[in-house]
């Protein structure tokens, strides 16, 4: 191969890279919106939100669900005299 061959194939490669990256991006974006925009409502509305037992923020928490490719996180409830004061987003693998 010559060399502008190998030039056409790096170009190739990187632009199918970028193009990926930029994918990535777009669904991490539409995955985090609405769980982030749920998780804010809730903090809003007094109620705690913990990731695997620390509190933490709701982008937070969108991000860990957004990234995690081996598991999902569940939620439990925690209730104070029967009103829901508490999420805490727990890792279950699969």
């Amino acid at each position: 191969m010559t060399r502008r061959m190998y030039a056409i194939l790096y170009i190739s490669w990187n632009m199918r890279q970028s193009r990926e990256k930029v994918y990535e991006k777009v669904n991490y974006a539409f995955k985090t919106t609405d769980l982030r925009a749920e998780l804010k409502k809730l903090q809003h509305n007094d109620i705690s939100l913990y990731l695997m037992g620390d509190e933490s923020s709701p982008e937070e928490i969108a991000y860990a669900c957004a990234v995690e490719e081996h598991g999902t996180y569940m939620r439990d409830y925690i209730e104070e005299k029967g009103e829901i004061r508490q999420i805490d987003f727990i890792y279950v693998k699969e």
